[in-house]
């Protein structure tokens, strides 16, 4: 019974995680009234360094921009909002400033309203104006954040095709290498399309360039036995959302993207056959996650 329990629990923060990236208010709040103790606390989410980063539901909101799911935390405990957690000793600020959401000004007014310090330095001894990321059609917003954050570094950003080239004077920072291409955003498209508005004159062998993505020696390699385990394979490939908010190549990422086909529902919580849904393939499926027959590719 007592293994059972703790299975349940651990499982049941790594829902509460999922539900703040993805802005899930509704889902965020049963979650917590089922264990309050997990408003607040730290759990394993995975990220750049060593695939696993120590995160809080705040810091995973602030990343994704999940203002909804922001909000109902500050207003539902009494957390720290300049708590720091991990190795690399993030705050939700530092998060927000280089998560790289579309969202990212109001997400930092929420915190500093809520009594985030700026000044706040992280392991590197960055503070989160250091390590604004935005994506390139959003410069207006990277204006925005310097001002709200007082950016100590100057950041340069070059249009390459619709990716992002960052060039910071404070680069010891990983997030913000010189040499990285970054789309940025974890809710967005792995590179800016071609076709889109004033790109429509790239041609084909720019679009190749783009695929060339950067190799990130923080993370394991694909074939590394971290993600040959039947436990990772079965719950956690293309089921737990990747929080990696930088361009790459989402067919050799083992993690789920917004939009992406390869989706998979997790046994765990839904039960479903291998054949696949006649409706899903028309387009869309009413039941959605509840219904019985395959979604996407992996299912």
């Amino acid at each position: 019974m007592m293994n059972h329990l703790t299975v349940e629990t651990e499982d049941s923060f790594s829902s509460v995680l999922e539900l703040a990236a993805n802005n899930d208010v509704d889902g965020f709040k049963r979650s917590v009234d089922r264990f309050p103790f997990a408003i607040d606390e730290v759990g394993d989410w995975y990220g750049r360094k060593k695939v696993v980063e120590q995160r809080t539901p705040l810091m995973v909101a602030a990343t994704y921009g999940s203002n909804d799911v922001l909000k109902l935390i500050l207003s539902l405990s009494a957390t720290d909002v300049n708590r720091c957690c991990g190795s690399d000793k993030t705050t939700a600020l530092h998060c927000a400033a280089f998560g790289g959401s579309a969202n990212a000004v109001e997400t930092v007014n929420i915190l500093l309203l809520a009594g985030a310090d700026p000044n706040c330095l992280d392991a590197q001894g960055n503070r989160p104006g250091d390590l604004i990321v935005v994506p390139p059609k959003l410069s207006d917003v990277k204006a925005t954040l310097e001002k709200l954050l007082g950016s100590s570094c100057a950041t340069v950003m070059e249009n390459h095709g619709g990716s992002l080239r960052v060039s910071t004077f404070n680069s010891n920072h990983p997030l913000l290498s010189s040499s990285s291409e970054e789309d940025l955003s974890p809710f967005s498209d792995s590179t800016f399309s071609p076709l889109d508005g004033k790109f429509q004159d790239v041609t084909l062998t720019t679009v190749q360039e783009k695929k060339e993505y950067p190799i990130d020696p923080s993370l394991p390699d694909i074939k590394n036995s971290i993600y040959a385990t039947d436990e990772f394979r079965m719950f956690s490939f293309k089921v737990r959302p990747c929080s990696r908010a930088y361009s790459h190549d989402w067919t050799e990422c083992p993690f789920v993207h917004p939009g992406e086909n390869a989706r998979r529902r997790d046994p765990r919580k839904y039960h479903y056959s291998c054949v696949p849904c006649p409706d899903f393939r028309k387009g869309s499926c009413r039941r959605g996650d509840m219904c019985e027959y395959a979604h996407g590719v992996f299912e």
